[in-house]
């Protein structure tokens, strides 16, 4: 699925140097990111 975001360059920039370190596209970073935060989320406040 594709979207788009507004995202602050700087951060931006960060993303592109990480995902070329990495071997990995800028989306697979994001998503990657993005479970993690979820994941915390949910563990932190779980249904009830």
């Amino acid at each position: 699925m594709e979207i788009t975001l507004d995202i602050d360059k700087a951060l931006m920039a960060e993303l592109e140097q990480e995902a070329a370190r990495q071997g990995r596209s800028q989306s697979e970073i994001v998503e990657g990111a993005l479970r993690r935060y979820l994941a915390a989320r949910q563990h932190a406040n779980p249904p009830s």
